[in-house]
This record gives structure tokens, C-alpha cells and sequence, in this order.
């Protein structure tokens, strides 16, 4: 899959600002994800915060899912990821989201791009009120997680899609002179 992350997400990142500088096109918003963090905070009863061990051919075949502490295998629950989290991309999907958030990043204020007009705007809206969130809901082991996050949003509540539609119409609009 690795190659297949870097031709869509960084390849095909830079084939779409090249061809909207040649077209002349001003603007630009780039979704980002919480895949840079890792697999998030993971909680083990009797170690605390750990780090997870690969999943094992054996694990998969037995029907074991989710992850397990790396010190002693008991299957970890997962813990909010606070904003001065490290980057810790631990995956060729995540590595290659992050070279996007970073391209972004610096080419927003350079010569070639935000100082010759050309806005470029990176999001993460974190969790956004759809289809895959309301299945989850249904799952007794996804449902308490995303209660969890869910408190840690300032509203007490997910964003909406039509939220996210109207950000991202007024970041790409002409009336967003500014970002």
C-alpha cells in the first residue's frame, strides 16, 4: 500500500498545486488527519501508557483486533491525544498525510505561493458528524471511545457536515482574501 499512500497523498498533492498554479487558480484547502499523531494513547490496566505491539498474523487469525500493550499483551484502551502530542506517523498512510500538513505549512507564507497571492489553507476538523461516526455508535467497543472525544470538543458535540461545507466554501471562496 505504501506506494499507492504516496502517489495519492504527497504525488498527488503536488500534481494538483502544479496544475492550479498553471490555471491560474488562488486558493487551496487541504484536509489533514489525526493519523499523524500514531495510533493514538493507548492505555494498558497494569502499565499505564504504553506503546502497542504490531498486530500478529496469530492475533488476526484467532479474531483479535485491537491492540495490545507491548510489555505484557493485554488488549489497551485508548486515552484522549492532547494537543502537545508529538508527531509520531507510524505508518506510510500517516508519513505521507504529514509531508502534505508540512508542504502546507511552508509553502503557505513562501514567495512561490502565499506572498504571490495564492492562499493555501490546511484543516483538521477533527470529528465531524457522519455516516461512519453514527455506525460506530452501534458498536459497544467503538461507542464509550467516541463518547470520550466527543467531551473533549468545546461545543460538547461533533461538527456537522454542512459545518465543514461552509468552512471549506469560504476558505477556497473569493470572499477569503485574508486565509
Amino acid at each position: 500500500d505504501a506506494p499507492d499512500y504516496a502517489s495519492h497523498n504527497v504525488v498527488g498533492t503536488a500534481s494538483q498545486v502544479s496544475a492550479m498554479a498553471r490555471a491560474g487558480v488562488s486558493g487551496l484547502v487541504q484536509a489533514s488527519s489525526m493519523v499523524v499523531y500514531g495510533g493514538g494513547r493507548e492505555l494498558c490496566p497494569l502499565h499505564g501508557e504504553v506503546a502497542t505491539r504490531p498486530r500478529m498474523a496469530a492475533d488476526l487469525a484467532a479474531g483479535r483486533f485491537e491492540p495490545a500493550c507491548i510489555i505484557c499483551g493485554a488488549p489497551v484502551t485508548w486515552g484522549l491525544v492532547g494537543e502537545d502530542a508529538r508527531l509520531q506517523p507510524h505508518n506510510a498512510y500517516a508519513a505521507t498525510k504529514l509531508a502534505v500538513a508540512y508542504w502546507v505549512r511552508q509553502n503557505a507564507v513562501s514567495d512561490e505561493w502565499g506572498r504571490a497571492g495564492i492562499r493555501l489553507n490546511a484543516i483538521a476538523p477533527g470529528m465531524i458528524a457522519t455516516a461512519m461516526i453514527e455506525e460506530g455508535r452501534s458498536d459497544a467497543t467503538v461507542a464509550p471511545q467516541l463518547d470520550m472525544f466527543e467531551q473533549t470538543i468545546a461545543l460538547g458535540r461533533a461538527g456537522r457536515p454542512e459545518e465543514m461545507a461552509a468552512l471549506l466554501a469560504f476558505l477556497a471562496g473569493t470572499e477569503s482574501t485574508f486565509f
